[in-house]
């Protein structure tokens, strides 16, 4: 593959998914509680129907891969058992408050060793660098950008209400005809078949990260090869 282009997924495949997301999403979850006044259910449940247990989230589940109104039905689902009446939109708008609210005790870890000379490296052989993840702006760039790398990237596309997110190939489409660059000259990295299914449904090839067997057996009977992390990508640029 002669590669121009790499687009990065972000959670789990720029950060680390869970010392980020799950620690929000349990400080969020209570703060949901705390304005419904359900207070019966338990975070660890709530966490379930965001498909998250004992701490991990399912690379294939809602909190890795979906947007937020996806997160605010489930969440929904789960308080309605035990007598929240708000509608889907509504616990969507305070899931989103919530998260929002409590960003700031996410944990910010990068998923490799230096991964801002990783960056800096790509950039230096005249790579295009992009993000296409379902989070949303503002989460986006405060991870990015505590991370060292949110200026490495020549575009950065989020779940803005506005395009559709992944699987859809429509970002992927636009970066194309921006850049002038043709399928097989761009590359997707990311760790869940939701990103698998994107890169197969805009025809480009799709590199998968995993930092367990698990994941990793998942991901290789759909990507086209798996790597423990993106230290590894310049393996497969050419």
């Amino acid at each position: 593959m002669n590669i121009k282009a790499v687009i990065f997924d972000k959670d789990g495949t720029l950060m680390d998914f869970e010392s980020f997301w799950v620690t929000v999403s349990s400080y969020a979850i209570e703060d949901i509680k705390k304005v419904t006044g359900v207070t019966d259910v338990s975070v660890e449940e709530a966490l379930g129907y965001l498909d998250v247990k004992d701490g991990i989230a399912d690379i294939n589940g809602i909190l890795a891969q979906d947007p937020y109104p996806v997160m605010g039905r489930a969440i929904n689902t789960c308080f309605a058992k035990y007598g929240c009446r708000l509608t889907d939109g509504e616990m969507t708008e305070l899931t989103i408050s919530a998260y929002h609210k409590n960003v700031e005790k996410g944990i910010i870890n990068p998923a490799c060793g230096d991964i801002v000379g990783i960056m800096k490296r790509l950039k230096n052989n005249g790579i295009h660098l992009a993000v296409i993840t379902t989070d949303d702006p503002y989460d986006t760039k405060k991870c990015l950008t505590a991370l060292g790398i949110y200026d490495y990237f020549d575009e950065i596309y989020t779940d803005d209400g506005v395009m559709p997110p992944k699987p859809d190939p429509y970002c992927l489409e636009m970066f194309l005809k921006k850049y002038g660059l043709e399928k097989n000259e761009v590359i997707m990295i990311g760790d869940t078949l939701n990103d698998v299914n994107f890169a197969r449904n805009g025809g480009i090839k799709v590199g998968g990260v995993a930092k367990n067997k698990n994941n990793r057996k998942i991901l290789e009977e759909k990507a086209d090869f798996v790597m423990t992390d993106i230290s590894e990508i310049f393996d497969h640029l050419n």
